[in-house]
């Protein structure tokens, strides 16, 4: 795997992404940072997610530092976490949540972008097979 810095890294216009978990499809858009647009190619990918609280997290095959790095995160942030080579997917509270509308990630990440999501869709995936590919339905 090759360690790519930042700063040779162009930012890109929004893309939008199609997550499936199990069979559960989500829906999102990556922002335009650098981080997104170097996870932007590498898809599509398959990984198997871990569970921490209401967040999955899962191995994507890129190695990036931290762009913008932050703890507090929203309901459907899509965040890369650098320690772990890994995507987050906050589908709910974290175990160092104090609330559904304060998630905390358990280790600073950058925010990638958005999945459309609700609260309580957690619930429905039974199976952590992550598959991410783009998106060709047009933007609701």
């Amino acid at each position: 795997m090759i360690k790519i810095p930042l700063d040779k890294v162009e930012a890109i216009e929004p893309k939008r992404i199609k997550v499936n978990i199990g069979g559960v499809i989500f829906r999102g858009t990556l922002n335009d940072t650098k981080t997104a647009l170097e996870i932007l190619k590498v898809i599509p990918f398959q990984s198997r997610g871990e569970v921490w609280g209401q967040e999955i997290y899962f191995y994507v095959p890129i190695r990036l530092e931290n762009e913008v790095p932050v703890t507090g995160v929203k309901l459907g942030d899509i965040a890369y976490w650098p320690e772990g080579h890994a995507l987050c997917l906050f589908l709910g509270p974290t175990p160092l949540s104090s609330s559904t509308s304060t998630l905390v990630a358990g280790a600073p990440v950058t925010v990638v972008g958005k999945l459309e999501c609700s609260l309580g869709d957690f619930r429905k995936i039974r199976q952590f097979v992550v598959k991410i590919e783009k998106d060709t339905l047009p933007q609701k």
